[in-house]
C-alpha cells in the first residue's frame, strides 16, 4: 500500500509552534483552539501576512519544531509494511534544506526519494493521503485521513477523521495496510 503524509501539522506541530512564536513577539494570546483558518494571516488580522510568515523563513524554527505525538513510532512501523511518502506543499529553494535536515533527524527510515515537495497534491497517486488541509482531501482517487486540527473541525466529504497517530494506524489497518503481527504497534 501507498501512504502519502503531509508534513506541517500532521507529523509536526507547526501551527502551534509558529502560533507561540507570533504571540511571544506581538503580545497575542492565542490559544491554539482558537486558530481556525487554515490559512495562519487570518487568525492574526491585525498583522500584515510578512509578519506572520516571517517566522517560517528562520533556520531555528526548523531546529525547535518537534514531531507530534506517536507520528515517529506509527510511522516507523508503517514504513516496515508499506511505503510511506512523506508530501509537502512547502515550496522554494530556503525550504528544501531545512525540510531534509528536520527529517533525517527524526524520521531517518524514510529514503530521501520518498520525500515529495508538490504544491498540487492530487497529482501524488497513492493509496491512502493524511492531511490537515481541507482542499487536498477533496479527492475520489484514494482513502483520505483528515489529521484532525481546529481549522479542519468540519470533516471533508468522503474522508475518515483522525484524532491522533494510534487512531491514524487503525484506521490503515482495517484498510487493508500494516498489520500488528509485523509492525509491532497494538492499537
Amino acid at each position: 500500500m501507498i501512504i502519502a503524509i503531509d508534513l506541517d501539522n500532521v507529523l509536526n506541530n507547526l501551527a502551534d509552534f509558529w502560533r507561540r512564536r507570533i504571540n511571544q513577539k506581538y503580545g497575542y494570546y492565542v490559544e491554539q483552539s482558537e486558530l481556525k483558518n487554515y490559512d495562519m494571516a487570518a487568525n492574526f488580522p491585525t498583522l500584515d501576512r510578512e509578519q506572520v510568515e516571517e517566522f517560517l523563513n528562520r533556520y531555528d524554527i526548523w531546529r525547535d519544531l518537534t514531531p507530534t505525538n506517536g507520528a515517529q513510532e506509527i510511522v516507523k512501523a508503517l514504513n516496515m509494511t508499506d511505503e510511506v511518502y512523506i508530501v509537502t506543499a512547502r515550496h522554494g529553494f530556503p525550504q528544501y534544506y531545512p525540510t531534509f535536515v528536520w527529517l533525517r533527524r527524526y524520521f531517518p527510515y524514510i529514503p530521501e526519494k520518498r520525500i515529495i515537495f508538490a504544491q498540487n497534491k492530487e497529482m501524488i497517486r497513492c493509496d491512502v493521503l493524511i492531511d490537515d488541509c481541507p482542499a487536498n482531501l477533496v479527492r475520489d482517487d484514494c482513502v483520505t485521513l483528515q489529521y484532525r486540527q481546529p481549522w479542519n473541525s468540519d470533516r471533508v466529504w468522503g474522508t475518515a477523521i483522525v484524532n491522533d497517530w494510534v487512531d491514524v494506524y487503525q484506521k490503515i489497518r482495517a484498510i487493508g495496510g500494516a498489520n500488528e503481527e509485523t509492525s509491532g504497534i497494538s492499537g
